[in-house]
């Protein structure tokens, strides 16, 4: 529908996010459709608008969700719900929206923040 970021995983496979649908879709490296993340979850799994997205090298799904408390959500290859990575309590800012996502190869995570100006 309205695509807003899209990254590839270490198998090939596409993520895709999409925040107007407040979905995040995976698709196989082939461009097939797998299944759709924190879109019927509820709680802290909840993907309520996401932004940016990104795959860590365990194929591990990182979305920004600007919407939710500033978090970044992140769920195994599988779609599972794993943790929240809050940027206001864990990074200790203030921020308006988490934007954009990237996941460096040794695990550490970088995240591009709106601050409302």
């Amino acid at each position: 529908d309205s695509p807003g970021d899209v990254a590839v995983g270490p198998d090939g496979c596409i993520v895709v996010s999409e925040g107007d649908s407040k979905r995040v879709q995976v698709f196989d490296a082939k461009g097939a459709f797998v299944r759709s993340i924190g879109l019927d979850e509820f709680g802290p799994a909840m993907v309520i608008r996401p932004q940016g997205v990104a795959v860590g090298g365990g194929g591990e799904i990182l979305v920004a969700d600007g919407n939710a408390g500033n978090q970044i959500l992140v769920y195994t290859a599988e779609g599972k719900f794993l943790r929240t990575i809050g940027v206001d309590e864990d990074l200790n800012l203030e921020a308006e929206g988490v934007r954009g996502i990237a996941v460096f190869a040794d695990g550490c995570v970088i995240a591009s923040i709106f601050d409302g100006q």
